[in-house]
């Protein structure tokens, strides 16, 4: 599996679109060089996380109607 299907596969719970993932990879290249390469697990779960914690401050997130 490669980091491209890795990290679709787990988007795919967020409704991110290709696009998205193509974003993610792209803003993640320093970690994530070859997309296509062989999945470290570790890696693509740290590049997720770190794109995952620019992305949510500025997401408009409501609970309940507050």
């Amino acid at each position: 599996m490669t980091y491209r299907e890795y990290i679709t596969l787990q988007c795919k719970k967020l409704n991110a679109s290709e696009s998205d993932i193509t974003l993610l990879l792209v803003d993640q290249q320093t970690l994530i060089p070859e997309p296509d390469a062989d999945v470290d697990v570790r890696t693509a779960k740290i590049a997720m996380c770190n794109e995952f914690a620019t992305l949510l401050p500025m997401a408009n997130v409501t609970q309940g109607g507050y």
